[in-house]
């Protein structure tokens, strides 16, 4: 978890029948967005990827990121509008 987890990235990434890695920074680790280069890795080395964000964060992520089995949670609870705007963002990749 965190900054520390990063020494073991190759590791985890070698094991077969883990099919998905939670990327969480840190507290005082910036934003998430701050570590691309760690979700990168994970999607290169044929991970799933389990990510916080907050809504602000979620174009850069879809912008950079695999589609492909990548889950993000928000952290925040939203409003009923912004909610639905943010899932047809999503929705359209």
């Amino acid at each position: 978890d965190g900054p520390d987890m990063v020494r073991h990235l190759d590791f985890l990434l070698e094991i077969d029948n883990l099919n998905a890695i939670q990327w969480v920074q840190g507290a005082g680790a910036g934003p998430v967005t701050l570590w691309m280069d760690v979700m990168h890795r994970i999607q290169a080395g044929g991970k799933a990827l389990y990510v916080y964000c907050t809504p602000e964060e979620v174009p850069k992520l879809l912008g950079e990121l695999d589609h492909k089995g990548l889950m993000m949670v928000i952290s925040e609870t939203l409003p009923l509008d912004e909610a639905r705007d943010l899932v047809r963002m999503v929705e359209k990749g």
